[in-house]
């Protein structure tokens, strides 16, 4: 079950939290103040303390209460601040209201250094900026004299590194809402933080005066007004103490308390089955039945009926029909979906079904019969849905029940094409539409999720935008990106991502065309989404049998150690710059001290290498064995494969896989 947190003692602060959650030296690294920090249009706010948990800004009639809880054992906590304005007039106008805010006792000598990761996007090149860490350290000043120009030209360029969400309002697009900073405080010590928050955002580490460091993020506003009597929850913020391992320090805390329950238990790298990419709008009841006895045979666990199952224009795309959303398109379905959705389920698989709640085309039964809960383009052409409202947000969540209860769905896609920004810019230009938006999306989830017990939910966000702990917190799995064609690009997709995330969210999808035959999918193109959950699509029923066993044998080899996805994430190759660049990483339970080693080449000379994997059993022997072979493993000490490492040899174009397992 998914961890629950506690809450903090009495009296705690944010720093007070950190310091006891983290490691040595973490501490006196935060200096004191209340967390978090409100700034108006030409001045900073004063906060002072107004009782526990309690602080006012001065002079605004603005009063903030802190909500802190703490996971101990993940070295964790996460804040939350709610402004009331208790005054008789409307606040200062608000240019900075920071979920969170700390200044750190950390000079250049530090050697202070900070690492953000791309978002979700559909990039054609290698490597994409999808899930890519993007680091920057600050120096030391022993490495510079301070009076020459060349350094003070430096620091005026690096003093700081912003994240930010980008101008479309999907939390995700250019960058995740996450950031790593650490420096040496005798050791190594640093800290994360990651935003619930599902709208804009900006993360900052660096300087604002005498070159004290501020680690800082939160929503971005734009001269915000909070009126009198009014009540404005900031985003929650997670934070997680580190030592020297700050990549499981983030993982563990997904995988144990952000991760929602599947089926009653924590959630797996699945395998599954969508037609998009391949088939994409033209599916029909008997062309998709085909597909789902292939992915039958496969071993598949989920089966999903993407776009375009809905009623359309004749001849129209997609996006046409988006809004009919009680109406199956009868020239593809002439029986409805329950018959179809009851035969993927008699084949031993779960029911998946997509929709875009928050879209509606012009002249969709949606959009005309409940006008007033839409926003219009400047066009009057797509709409937005306005989920700021309590009855949109209630009819959303009775449409969608009524069609997870007809049809037994255990998957739902809840896809984001179309960017909110621009409609919230048109409705409030403040940026305060954004904190009813979220909670109101946040509340559809949760009420889908507390009637289904068994419905996980896949946040799609087209393809990885809407990448946040408040997606997180509530789906179950997520599309990576909308890039499902070259395999290297989708293989460093997940192994980027691993840096944060655990195996059950980096879904990566292959894509198969109608002819696309024997020799399209090989070893290469399966084992390139198999560092997380993987997702056949297209038209897998037209595979010949040697090449349909060709992938059971992989996809039942895959089963074997996808349970370790879920576990600790250890690089054992830097993160690939070229294609010349190996990339091979090692996942391994702490516990049980299992691993598994997943190593791909592009291109380059280099066709052998000797990795080392790392955190096994020293006094264990392990068996290596090739989950795709029927091959006897051979066996070696712990100690001698931390020591002297794993030997690789790969062709071009090639990738391997070794699956570590303590025999004593």
């Amino acid at each position: 079950m998914r961890q629950s947190l506690q809450r903090a003692e009495p009296g705690e602060t944010l720093r007070d939290v950190l310091g006891r959650v983290g490691p040595p030296g973490l501490a006196a690294s935060i200096l004191p103040g209340p967390g978090f920090r409100i700034a108006f249009v030409g001045r900073e706010g004063e906060i002072e303390p107004a009782g526990e948990a309690r602080y006012r800004v001065t002079g605004t009639g603005l009063v903030a209460d802190v909500t802190l809880e703490v996971a101990p054992e993940l070295g964790a906590a996460t804040q939350q601040v709610t402004l009331t304005n208790d005054g008789v007039g409307p606040s200062p106008p608000i240019r900075l209201a920071d979920a969170f805010h700390l200044p750190l006792d950390v000079r250049l000598r530090d050697e202070p250094r900070a690492c953000g990761f791309g978002g979700g996007l559909t990039d054609g090149f290698y490597p994409p900026r999808a899930y890519r860490p993007e680091p920057v350290s600050f120096g030391t000043a022993r490495q510079w004299d301070p009076t020459e120009t060349t350094f003070n030209r430096w620091w005026t360029t690096k003093r700081r590194f912003t994240l930010h969400s980008g101008p479309t309002g999907r939390s995700s697009n250019p960058h995740l809402p996450l950031m790593q900073v650490g420096w040496d405080a005798g050791g190594a010590v640093g800290l994360w933080a990651a935003l619930e928050w599902s709208g804009r955002w900006e993360l900052m580490i660096g300087t604002e005066a005498e070159w004290q460091f501020i680690f800082r993020g939160g929503p971005s506003v734009n001269a915000m007004v909070i009126e009198p009597g009014e009540t404005l929850r900031l985003p929650r913020v997670h934070l997680g103490a580190f030592g020297d391992d700050p990549i499981n320090s983030i993982r563990r805390y997904v995988a144990q308390a952000i991760a929602p329950d599947v089926e009653g238990g924590r959630p797996w790298p699945f395998v599954a089955y969508h037609h998009w990419f391949g088939i994409g709008e033209r599916l029909t009841d008997a062309l998709l039945r085909q597909q789902v006895d292939r992915a039958a045979e496969l071993g598949a666990e989920y089966f999903e009926v993407d776009a375009a199952w809905y009623a359309s224009p004749p001849g129209g795309r997609f996006w046409e029909g988006v809004g009919n959303w009680d109406r199956v398109d009868e020239s593809k379905f002439p029986d409805g979906l329950e018959p179809f959705a009851q035969y993927v389920r008699s084949r031993g698989m779960r029911f998946g079904l997509w929709f875009e709640p928050e879209r509606a085309r012009a002249g969709s039964d949606w959009a005309t019969r409940h006008a007033d809960w839409y926003w219009p383009d400047d066009r009057g052409v797509n709409f937005h849905l306005d989920l700021t409202r309590r009855d949109a947000q209630d009819g959303l969540s009775e449409m969608l029940s009524g069609w997870i209860e007809r049809l037994d769905i255990r998957w739902l896609r809840w896809d984001n094409n179309q960017a909110p920004g621009p409609f919230w810019d048109r409705v409030d230009p403040t940026g305060k539409v954004q904190f009813a938006y979220v909670e109101g999306l946040y509340r559809v989830l949760d009420t889908l999720l507390e009637r289904h017990p068994d419905l996980m939910i896949d946040n799609c966000a087209g393809g990885g935008q809407r990448i946040d702990f408040g997606t997180l917190r509530r789906a179950g799995t997520m599309v990576i990106s909308d890039h499902a064609c070259d395999p290297h690009i989708c293989r460093v997709m997940q192994t980027g991502g691993a840096r944060l995330l655990p195996g059950n969210y980096m879904n990566s999808s292959i894509f198969l065309g109608p002819d696309d035959g024997d020799g399209t999918v090989g070893p290469l193109e399966l084992m390139s989404r198999m560092a997380g959950a993987i997702s056949l699509s297209g038209h897998i029923a037209n595979w010949s049998r040697r090449t349909a066993r060709q992938a059971k044998q992989h996809l039942d080899g895959f089963r074997t150690y996808r349970h370790l996805l879920m576990k600790d994430f250890h690089p054992l190759t830097p993160y690939p710059r070229t294609e010349g660049d190996w990339d091979v990483a090692e996942f391994v339970d702490p516990e049980t001290r299992e691993a598994v080693v997943l190593a791909y080449r592009v291109r380059g000379d280099a066709g052998k290498l000797t990795v080392r994997p790392t955190r096994l059993d020293p006094d264990a022997t392990y068996e290596i064995a090739d989950p795709f072979r029927r091959r006897a493993p051979r066996t070696a000490p712990g100690r001698a494969l931390m020591a002297k490492g794993l030997r690789l040899s790969l062709p071009p174009e090639s990738a391997a896989v070794r699956h570590l397992k303590p025999t004593d």
